[in-house]
């Protein structure tokens, strides 16, 4: 029975499978044949694109406090924009500043500031002032050195020329004594010794006075680079 069954189907298909006959036309019309475009492979790169749903978020957050109390002026930016933030070199330094996010008002500030620029001002001023007395306290202690040293040569030579009439003195009093020069001779040698230690006495308190001037000007040179530093030490603060 099952032989009988596959017969016929084998048969229909050798049928349909059997060759058109040489010479005959296909039965299918020119004009109704597809046209078919012939295109050459070339190499290339296949790129694939795909659209997936994503969220950026940022990997490093921080709230912005102002440093100052004051007024809100004017304002670039708002909750949930994005903004630039500074751009730093390797050694940590800030190579580009950031966004400017606001600006704001600090009058309280403002008055302050040019209070601090006045008292900049008056600072300099002073400094002047005090350098102006440093030079003069310089002069000063110049010139008082100069008088010690011309008072001290006074001294000096005084002293040379007091030492001369007390040699001589002595020597016009044996003079004297003996009657081989008058009286007179000796009264106006002892006066020129005594004119002598007159002005030996006087210069010895002029180089005293000079040093105590030398001294004075010299604390008060002292005093004037003291105050000068504290008023550059104040403006440096």
């Amino acid at each position: 029975m099952i032989e009988r069954m596959v017969l016929p189907i084998l048969a229909v298909f050798f049928l349909g499978c059997t060759p058109s006959p040489p010479g005959q036309e296909p039965s299918t019309p020119a004009s109704e044949l597809p046209t078919v475009t012939v295109a050459l492979p070339k190499r290339g790169v296949l790129v694939q694109k795909t659209e997936q749903p994503g969220k950026i978020e940022a990997f490093a957050q921080a709230k912005v406090h102002a440093k100052v109390s004051g007024f809100l002026e004017k304002q670039f930016v708002d909750i949930g924009d994005s903004v630039m933030g500074p751009e730093w070199s390797a050694d940590g330094s800030v190579t580009k500043q950031g966004q400017l996010l606001a600006v704001l008002s600090a009058p309280e500030l403002v008055q302050e500031l040019n209070q601090k620029k006045a008292l900049v001002s008056k600072t300099y001023a002073e400094i002047e002032q005090s350098e102006a007395g440093v030079g003069v306290a310089q002069s000063v202690v110049a010139s008082t050195e100069a008088m010690l040293e011309e008072s001290r040569a006074a001294v000096a030579k005084f002293t040379s020329e007091l030492e001369r009439w007390q040699s001589e003195s002595k020597r016009i009093d044996a003079l004297a004594a003996t009657k081989t020069v008058s009286q007179k001779i000796a009264d106006e040698t002892k006066q020129n010794l005594r004119a002598t230690e007159s002005a030996c006495a006087e210069a010895e308190a002029r180089v005293r006075s000079s040093q105590a001037k030398y001294r004075e000007s010299k604390a008060l040179l002292d005093k004037a680079i003291a105050d000068l530093q504290t008023i550059q030490a104040d403006l440096d603060v």
